[in-house]
C-alpha cells in the first residue's frame, strides 16, 4: 500500500509557513469531540468556568505528540483566541513580547 503525503500551506502573512503533512495534525490531542474546550464559547462564561475550561484544555495539550508545532505556528499567526500549544491567548501574548 502507497501512503500518501499532502503538503499543507497555512496563509501566515509574508512569512509562509508550511506544515509537514496532514498526517501531522492528524496526529494533534485536540482533534476529537472535545475540540469545543481549546475555544470561548460564544456566551460569556465566569472566571471559574474558564479556568476549569483552561486546565482541561492545557491537560490534553499535555499529552499532545505536536505541541511545540502548534505553538509555534499559533505564534507565527498571532493567533487571538483560544489555547494552542498548551498556552492562552495572553500567555502568548506575553511569550512573544519576551522574545522580541
Amino acid at each position: 500500500m502507497t501512503s500518501v503525503r499532502k503538503e499543507v500551506a497555512i496563509s501566515t502573512g509574508t512569512t509562509g509557513l508550511r506544515l509537514a503533512s496532514l498526517n501531522l495534525w492528524g496526529t494533534a490531542a485536540c482533534r476529537g469531540p472535545h475540540q469545543e474546550i481549546f475555544f470561548p464559547p460564544t456566551v460569556t462564561e465566569t472566571r471559574r468556568a474558564k479556568r476549569r475550561r483552561e486546565a482541561r484544555a492545557k491537560e490534553i495539550c499535555a499529552t499532545c505528540p505536536i505541541i511545540e508545532n502548534c505553538l509555534s505556528i499559533a505564534l507565527q499567526r498571532n493567533e487571538q483566541h483560544g489555547i494552542w500549544g498548551g498556552l492562552t491567548e495572553k500567555e502568548r501574548r506575553v511569550l512573544a513580547a519576551s522574545s522580541n
